[in-house]
């Protein structure tokens, strides 16, 4: 039920993202920040409705179902999520898409609803390749977390799935930090040979490629030192919390490299390489990544532990190969 409801609204996520990448294009970067930040207050709020709706709730959370009885919202637990973020990301879109209507002046300029065939072929030449590589990295992590279940959760202990989820919510903050500084590299990247500035569009890269290095090691600092903190946001297990702790703890110094090979991955983007890109991102799952964790699980029979260790291997080859391209490149 949650997966219908939340899927089903998934244009929501889909005209957010646009609609940011658009005004990120246009340098217009802090109106779709403000409009995230609104939309996730939003969501917490519909969430706490929804979900407890006039029901018991968490003390932190008591001030929802006197506000729920009073406007005749029902309790829909889990699917109430899931309504609370459709309905959220459906608001939060709505007064961006109507300014960005205006400013770029649609009406006025008479532009037809539907590209030409030529400019709709262009864009989809443009979009498949890095829209391929989101799958593949998805893939990736797919495929870890079946690794995960298959060689370490059996029916009586389902710790070290639980821990792996755990901090797969703290490895996204990782993944949506570097594909912003990303972004700016494939905005700053594209602009600049646009203007036919060749060696400061290279050199863009590596800057904005070391200011996202700094954030994760930043990043990574946070989750060494408070990471178990921050874990028992979402359990107080101790046997699951020990395993997500040494998974950051392992993992989370090679978020620097992740980063660093996200921001120019980017940048090949932002140069016309989205091929190229994509060509790597699947070589090193294929090649690389699947070996590796494949020998480490199901040859050797390796602990949990030691599959943390090849992920932070994937994560450092990773860098080497895109900064070896890129430099290439330059």
């Amino acid at each position: 039920e949650y997966l219908r409801v939340i899927v089903g609204g998934g244009v929501t996520v889909f005209l957010m993202f646009q609609i940011t990448a658009i005004r990120g294009a246009l340098g217009l970067s802090r109106p779709p920040l403000v409009v995230i930040v609104v939309g996730n207050v939003l969501n917490l709020l519909l969430a706490v409705l929804l979900v407890y709706g006039p029901g018991e709730a968490p003390t932190v959370f008591s001030w929802g179902p006197p506000i729920a009885r009073a406007l005749g919202v029902p309790r829909l637990e889990v699917v109430g999520a899931a309504w609370a973020t459709v309905l959220a990301r459906a608001v939060a879109c709505s007064v961006p898409l109507v300014l960005l209507w205006r400013s770029l002046g649609v009406s006025r300029r008479k532009v037809p609803f539907w590209p030409t065939g030529d400019t709709l072929r262009r864009i989809v030449s443009l979009a498949w390749p890095t829209s391929t590589q989101f799958v593949v990295r998805v893939g990736a992590v797919l495929l870890v977390i079946a690794l995960v279940h298959h060689a370490y959760t059996t029916t009586d202990n389902s710790d070290a799935g639980t821990a792996y989820a755990l901090c797969l919510r703290m490895e996204t903050m990782a993944l949506f930090v570097s594909m912003g500084w990303g972004g700016a590299a494939q905005t700053f990247v594209g602009m600049n040979l646009g203007a036919g500035q060749r060696a400061r569009a290279l050199r863009a890269a590596w800057v904005i490629g070391a200011y996202n290095v700094a954030t994760m090691a930043l990043l990574a600092v946070v989750f060494i030192v408070w990471g178990r903190t921050l874990l028992g946001f979402f359990s107080d297990r101790g046997p699951i919390l020990a395993l997500a702790d040494e998974y950051l703890r392992r993992v989370g110094p090679s978020y620097t490299a992740f980063g660093f090979a996200i921001v120019l991955g980017n940048a090949l983007v932002g140069a016309g390489a989205a091929r190229t890109a994509l060509r790597l991102d699947a070589s090193l799952v294929l090649a690389a990544q699947l070996p590796l964790l494949l020998v480490v699980t199901a040859l050797l029979r390796q602990p949990a532990t030691s599959l943390w260790n090849a992920l932070v291997i994937v994560n450092l080859l990773s860098a080497v190969v895109y900064t070896l391209v890129w430099r290439k490149d330059a």
